[in-house]
């Protein structure tokens, strides 16, 4: 990307030298994390990697609260639009030509993601399921000291409130439903078949 490409993804970096936000706030911390794409785009290819940049540079200066920090940045660039420049709060929405994208772009396997997707709303969070909400796979990130391999994302839309509620797990837990995957009989896709809710939920309740 060159640095317009990067800037026009940015929501609070605006291309000036001075930060201003007050040096505490979680504003001040993502604009330095912008800031720092800013400067470097040849390593930015997608939305998906400024996002783990972004991820990245918090955490490491913001060992403590830094998670925190990066998931007020989620909140905050899923629930605001863009204006005048072509990005807007439509752009950051799950399509699932998307999702699959991101999803291969970040050299996960669709299988083993549908099949966490599918567990996560039906088991260890029911209520998305319960209430109609879709789970999608949202990013994941780089290892750091505290997961190994990483994190993995998944945001729905929660009906109670009209917001985008974020979840995460180490990727540990996805490796695990990688696993079961390779494991199970019944996950065996044909040949350009479609692996969705649908799909898995059907795979899932055969004997």
């Amino acid at each position: 990307m060159t640095k317009e490409d990067v800037l026009k993804l940015c929501w609070f970096y605006d291309g000036n030298e001075n930060c201003p936000y007050e040096s505490a706030t979680n504003e001040a911390k993502i604009w330095k994390a912008e800031r720092f794409c800013y400067d470097y785009p040849d390593i930015i290819s997608s939305y998906e990697r400024l996002k783990g940049y972004i991820h990245d540079f918090i955490t490491k200066w913001n060992p403590y609260d830094g998670e925190k920090i990066y998931s007020y940045y989620l909140d905050y660039v899923n629930n605001h639009t863009k204006g005048n420049n072509g990005q807007s709060e439509q752009s950051f929405r799950c399509g699932r030509d998307k999702e699959i994208a991101d999803i291969k772009e970040m050299e996960l396997d669709i299988m083993a993601v549908e099949h966490m997707k599918y567990m996560i709303s039906h088991v260890t969070i029911p209520e998305i399921a319960e209430k109609g909400s879709e789970l999608c796979f949202f990013q994941r990130t780089a290892p750091d000291e505290e997961f190994e391999y990483g994190k993995i994302y998944f945001v729905y839309n929660d009906p109670d409130n009209s917001k985008r509620t974020f979840v995460s797990f180490s990727m540990d837990v996805y490796y695990e439903h990688l696993l079961a995957c390779e494991l199970d009989p019944r996950m065996k896709a044909e040949e350009n078949e479609c692996i969705d809710q649908v799909w898995m939920d059907r795979k899932l309740k055969e004997e």
